[in-house]
């Protein structure tokens, strides 16, 4: 059967039967008088496994494997391993569904939020800082990859800077820092390695507003009496410098960005007198 009837009955193209070919997946025998590449009748059968392996996730590498003389026990382990890691890819893909989910239900409540105070307790997050006061810290070779392996679950992650705002945490002088950061639990249920320079810092008590701001954090919307008026009736205080998720920007008319951003405040209770 030539490369075309192969296609036909396979559904996969020309140019990847030819591929597959050229990496020992499949083998074809040249007509010395016409030309044409044969293939057996059982070809079909092999292209279906092929196709079947990649469907389950397997790379070519590993369907090459598959392929070749291999033990009960090498079988067995193998689709172990695949199962394992195909299960961890569910996982990852329901936290982007419950990300993208949660994205969806932020552009319907905005400006809302922007009046609105939560206290959350047992907070814990990861900072990757990679630039501050506008110069980028000196990361080793293997800290510029592990950065890239949290830029990869982006989902996950946001740009974070400490907020600094006089009447509300007066704070140490300014200092802008970029960075990536990202709730604990999702660093765990991912598997974001984080080792130094990663730092966690983790909140017995904490507010969770969202603000509307410039690049600078300089509020342009939604003031935080709200925030002040919380403190006062739940008897909360200050204790630690607030921080930014930045969540959502996005572009209006000549290109000017939005920025909206959740915003953390470590508080503890007032003492009382």
């Amino acid at each position: 059967m030539k490369t075309g009837d192969l296609s036909n009955l396979t559904g996969l193209t020309a140019q990847t039967i030819r591929k597959y070919e050229d990496m020992g997946l499949l083998e074809a025998e040249k007509d010395q008088k016409s030309n044409y590449r044969h293939f057996r009748v059982d070809s079909v059968g092999k292209t279906i496994a092929i196709r079947y392996l990649r469907n389950m996730g397997c790379t070519l590498d590993e369907v090459a494997r598959v392929l070749s003389p291999m033990t009960q026990e090498e079988y067995v382990a193998f689709f172990d391993c695949l199962m394992q890691r195909q299960l961890q890819k569910l996982k990852y893909e329901t936290l982007v569904c419950q990300a993208i989910e949660e994205q969806t239900r932020l552009f319907h409540s905005l400006m809302e939020d922007l009046h609105r105070c939560t206290l959350l307790t047992d907070q814990g997050f990861f900072f990757f800082d990679y630039m501050r006061n506008g110069q980028e810290l000196p990361l080793s070779d293997q800290e510029k990859r592990q950065l890239h392996d949290w830029t990869e679950q982006a989902m996950f992650t946001k740009n974070a800077s400490p907020f600094y705002h006089d009447r509300l945490y007066p704070g140490p002088e300014r200092e802008p820092v970029m960075g990536l950061a990202v709730q604990e639990y999702y660093a765990r249920e991912i598997g974001l390695d984080v080792s130094a320079p990663v730092y966690r810092r983790s909140f017995p008590l904490c507010i969770y507003t969202r603000i509307h701001h410039d690049i600078d954090d300089t509020l342009k919307t939604g003031a935080l009496e709200h925030v002040f008026r919380y403190l006062d009736s739940e008897g909360l205080s200050v204790c630690s410098q607030p921080f930014i998720f930045g969540d959502c920007t996005y572009y209006k008319k000549e290109n000017q960005p939005e920025h909206y951003s959740r915003l953390y405040i470590p508080v503890e209770r007032r003492k009382k007198a």
